[in-house]
């Protein structure tokens, strides 16, 4: 019968196991040497004991015989250990087969090593016997070659005292054409130095006039080009004086625009709008330009500067003449109007305590006649 659901009947027959297929009804074979293990058990006592942990009965009347597999052999559906029940009875046959199983094993083992040992000695055998023949061949082609080389050695010995013969025999001819070889290289030698010596002086010469000519001509050339120099920085030196004479006119200009009260009060309102962004701008403004005459809405001048709009309104009053809060308050109005991110009051004049209290707490930049003054002492 079948267990764990492999679907085989089990035959063992001269040392073979032969498995028959429920459905197929096919026939296959497995030889003993890939028998891993044959196990005998009790099988009552292994199912009841996966059902509890009791005490197994020994007193079956049923077996359970496990035949293992080795890991490189499988069945067809994949398993390497296939069983089936045997009675009591048969007890003692179950562990016949078993033991028989062992042996034939072993004795096929030893079997096939003892064949692999012969294998092995009449390989070596061979191999020895190839290792001879080889060893005499090298040593007949190294003795061939010694022989080789002491007749090449000895030929060559004879060409030696044949030449030194020659050389002896030759040897007041060669000196005699040694000396006179001598002679004419000596004198060569002197008069490519005497040559060499001519051209360097020739050359030499050349270099000088050459020299002269282009020292006379880069003389030249310097002093052309220093007059040039000479007259820009005359130029520069005059434009320089010029724009200074200038720069201290218009300071002297918005000093008294700004500090003399006589004067600024007698100025038209919207011109005096018109010098405070021309000033602005002097002091580094990017863009200020006056506001139109009416309309403004309390910003009379709008300036920029690194990316920031001012609302400006500006007030001309006496020193006298302090400016109230409605300033203050006219700006910030305008400075909505306008799209303008800081407001700020210039006056000629100075602030009352309410305007500075307003100016703090609401932003505003106020420039009084102080700041002014401090502004245009930085320019100087």
């Amino acid at each position: 019968n079948a267990v764990k659901g492999y679907p085989y009947n089990i035959c063992i027959k001269d040392g073979n196991v032969i498995f028959e297929n429920f459905e197929t009804r096919e026939l296959s074979q497995l030889d003993s040497l890939y028998i891993s293990d044959i196990l005998i058990y009790n099988y009552n006592e292994l199912k009841w004991a996966k059902k509890s942990n009791g005490t197994a009965n020994m007193n079956t009347d049923e077996y359970y015989l496990s035949i293992v597999l080795e890991k490189n052999r499988v069945l067809k559906n994949g398993h390497r250990e296939i069983g089936t029940y045997f009675y009591k009875s048969e007890y003692k046959k179950a562990l016949n087969l078993k033991k028989y199983f062992h042996r034939r094993k072993t004795e096929l083992r030893k079997q096939n090593q003892s064949e692999l040992i012969y294998m092995l000695t009449i390989r070596m055998s061979q191999m020895q016997q190839d290792e001879e023949l080889l060893l005499s061949k090298l040593i007949r082609e190294e003795e061939l070659r010694a022989i080789e080389y002491k007749k090449k050695i000895e030929a060559q010995r004879l060409n030696r005292k044949i030449q030194r013969k020659e050389f002896i025999k030759n040897l007041p001819l060669q000196k005699e054409m040694k000396h006179k070889k001598m002679i004419e290289e000596r004198d060569r030698i002197q008069k490519e130095k005497e040559h060499r010596k001519y051209l360097k002086e020739r050359e030499k010469e050349q270099l000088e006039q050459e020299y002269k000519k282009k020292s006379i001509s880069a003389y030249n050339e310097l002093e052309q080009k220093l007059k040039e120099k000479e007259r820009e920085f005359e130029e520069y030196k005059s434009n320089l004086d010029l724009k200074k004479q200038d720069y201290q006119e218009k300071l002297l200009n918005y000093e008294q625009l700004f500090m003399d009260s006589s004067y600024y009060l007698t100025i038209n309102p919207f011109d005096f709008e018109e010098h405070v962004a021309e000033f602005l701008k002097f002091i580094g403004y990017d863009d200020a330009k006056a506001t139109q005459k009416t309309g403004d809405f309390g910003v009379d001048v709008v300036a920029k500067r690194d990316g920031v709009l001012y609302a400006i309104q500006v007030k001309r009053y006496a020193p006298n003449n302090p400016t109230p809060e409605k300033a203050v308050q006219e700006v910030l109005s305008g400075k909505a109007y306008a799209n303008a991110h800081v407001g700020m009051v210039i006056t000629t004049s100075y602030f009352t305590q309410k305007a500075l209290q307003l100016a703090e707490q609401t932003g505003v930049i106020l420039w009084d006649r102080d700041k002014l003054k401090e502004k245009i002492y930085q320019l100087k």
